[in-house]
Parts: C-alpha cells; sequence; structure tokens
C-alpha cells in the first residue's frame, strides 16, 4: 500500500510539473516581453542602427489608429515630399516600432513615406497576447486604412517586415490586394516548424507530452489563437505581387532555409527575389551588410518598376 502511495504521489507530482512547464513555455510565446520606447530607440541608437541626429530632424508625427479588436495601434507617420508610395513596416518580437527605424533611410531615398508601427502586445499599442501575424494581420489592413485617407487614395503601398513583422507581411499581403510589394526579412516560414526546432534547440527531451500540451494551451490562453494561424510558406502562394526575401546565413534563430523555401514557392506563383547575406545572424542583415542590403532594395524597385 505504502508503494503503490508513493507511486501516485510521484505520478501526480510528474504530471503536476510537465502541465506547469507546459503552461510556462506557452505563455513564453505568446506574451512578448515589453522593452520601453525609449530602451528600443537608445539601444538601437547605441549599436549604430539608428542615427538619432538624424531621427530628431526628420518630419514625423504620432499616429493612433483604432484596431478592430478595440485597443489603438500606435505609431509615427513619417512623410517624404512628393511621395511614390508609402511603406508599412513591421517590427520584431519582443521589440517596438524603433526597430523599423533603421530601414526608414533607404525607403526615404527612393521616393516613399514610411509608417511604423508598434504590433499588438508590444510597445505602446494595446492587446495583451502575440499572435504571429493572425490578429496583427487584421490590424496591419486598420492602417492601410489609415495610410489610404492619409494620402488621398496613394496606390503604391507596401510592407517590410523582420522576424516577427516579416511572417505578418506576408500573411497580411496574402489577404489585402492593396498591398503592391512585400519585403520580408528574416521571416520564419511555419510558426510551429521554428518552435519545434527551438524547442529542440533547448532540450533533448521529446515533443510528447510537453510540446504537443503547448500546443493546446496556447489557444486557450490567447483567445483562439493556434500555430497552424501562423503559416507564411501558405500565405505566399497566394502572392501574385512582388516579393523580396532577405536572410542572414548565420541566423541561428530562424534558419535561413526557411526563406529559401518561401523564395522556391513564391517564385511559382509570382515575381519572388532572394537575397542571402553572409555572416549576418537573425535580422542583422543590415546592419552587417548596409551597402548590398540598400542596392537590392533599390534593385528589387527598378526590377518591378515599383518607383515609377
Amino acid at each position: 500500500m505504502y508503494l503503490l502511495k508513493l507511486l501516485l504521489l510521484t505520478t501526480s507530482s510528474c504530471l503536476l510539473i510537465i502541465l506547469a512547464v507546459s503552461v510556462g513555455l506557452a505563455l513564453y510565446v505568446v506574451l512578448p516581453k515589453k522593452p520601453g520606447m525609449e530602451r528600443t530607440l537608445s539601444t538601437d541608437a547605441q549599436k549604430g542602427w539608428i542615427d538619432i541626429v538624424s531621427w530628431n530632424r526628420w518630419n514625423k508625427e504620432k499616429v493612433t489608429i483604432q484596431s478592430p479588436f478595440g485597443y489603438s495601434i500606435e505609431g509615427t507617420w513619417l512623410p517624404v515630399p512628393n511621395a511614390r508610395g508609402t511603406v508599412l513596416f513591421y517590427h520584431g518580437h519582443s521589440w517596438t516600432r524603433y526597430g523599423s527605424v533603421k530601414y526608414v533611410p533607404i525607403f526615404k531615398k527612393l521616393g516613399f513615406n514610411a509608417l511604423i508601427i508598434d504590433l499588438r502586445g508590444h510597445g505602446a499599442t494595446g492587446g495583451i497576447t502575440c499572435t504571429y501575424g493572425w490578429k496583427e494581420k487584421e490590424d496591419g489592413k486598420a492602417c492601410v486604412d489609415w495610410i489610404i485617407a492619409k494620402t488621398n487614395g496613394n496606390t503604391c503601398i507596401g510592407l517590410h517586415g523582420e522576424s516577427l513583422g516579416a511572417a505578418t507581411a506576408l500573411l497580411h499581403a496574402a489577404e489585402d490586394n492593396r498591398i503592391s510589394f512585400v519585403i520580408a526579412d528574416a521571416a520564419f516560414s511555419s510558426l510551429k516548424a521554428l518552435l519545434i526546432a527551438r524547442y529542440k534547440a533547448l532540450t533533448k527531451a521529446p515533443l510528447f507530452p510537453v510540446f504537443t500540451l503547448v500546443e493546446y494551451i496556447i489557444p486557450l490562453i490567447s483567445g483562439g489563437f493556434a500555430m497552424n494561424k501562423s503559416e507564411p510558406i501558405e500565405a505566399v502562394k497566394k502572392l501574385a505581387i512582388p516579393v523580396l526575401f532577405i536572410h542572414g546565413i548565420a541566423d541561428d534563430f530562424t534558419p535561413h532555409e526557411m526563406s529559401i523555401a518561401m523564395y522556391e514557392t513564391a517564385k511559382q506563383h509570382g515575381k519572388a527575389e532572394l537575397y542571402l547575406v553572409p555572416n549576418a545572424r537573425h535580422s542583422q542583415s543590415l546592419p552587417v551588410n548596409p551597402t548590398g542590403y540598400e542596392e537590392t532594395v533599390t534593385n528589387f524597385f527598378r526590377k518591378y518598376t515599383i518607383t515609377e
């Protein structure tokens, strides 16, 4: 009897530990870290990714856009004279709109306005959970509505995103025929595949039961979001517009093979380009090779007459 009680107690304890770990991992996935706005700006400035002097001189306007989910989307509007179009920027996970600032000068030179926003659950934007493009793309559509109203019907609107933002841009463009082009930097092709890869990199434990439980717990704590709702590789099959995939070959977080797979898929359905950057880690293609990055984007615009 004593051994049976001990076995039951041990089994119960193990099950509770497994459940606690699974809940903890699920929360880690859907609840992004929220560094302060000024911290993200100063951090990127210290790294040399943002020229604060130029940033302070730019003509800009803080904007608030209503999300279809009831909260406010906060952003910054950066207009240029006689604009040829507008780019909506999506930043990476656990950062803010300031993560997009380093890309803006390239597009300003090409004659494009910029709207940089904080994704849901990030920065000053509302929302609690990160849904990896599922709800974020709906917020993006609201931002496109705002851009069209602001520019009196600007017909050339593009998306640029890095990491989480790149996946969001692909998911958004697949459902919005107002988008003329996408630049996806360090995108994942499948959230589930990425999380499995990260899980295996962090532990030698089998996927069952912890990861399997995580997959079931996420929808319960995120309002119905599930891993299979974020599959950018499926979204690119719907894109006939020009898409530029950019990825660092040294990316040890999101494998660059994911961008290669999406490029191979996208070019079967539309106009796709691929730029791989040697020695660049996750979302660091621009800092590692700024000249190559700018030339690639400029050539992409010229090839598909985006600037005309």
